[in-house]
């Protein structure tokens, strides 16, 4: 997928326009949620570079591979129900 800056633009313009509506009775505005989704991306996109480079996170590690979406997680010891929306593997400086 192209992640250039007028395609992102391209893709959050259209996102908030599908969902113009929903934004009115949620009392936000086009600009709010351009804002929201911007913040959002920046952060994914530095998560992503610090996975993908360990020398640029304190913890050291490094994005292995993409193992599930949608997982569902249930456990009755604590009371946890719902869906993981991603599972990765990492790898540390111990491997």
């Amino acid at each position: 997928m192209d992640f250039k800056q007028h395609t992102l633009d391209i893709i959050i313009k259209k996102a908030i326009r599908s969902e113009i509506l929903s934004l009115y009775s949620l009392k936000k505005t086009e600009e709010q949620v351009d804002k929201d989704c911007r913040r959002a991306i920046g952060n994914i996109t530095e998560w992503i570079a610090m996975m993908l480079n360990p020398r640029k996170n304190q913890h050291n590690v490094k994005f292995e591979k993409f193992c599930a979406a949608e997982q569902e997680y249930n456990t009755d010891t604590y009371g946890i129900k719902g869906n993981i929306d991603g599972t990765i593997m990492i790898r540390d400086h111990r491997g």
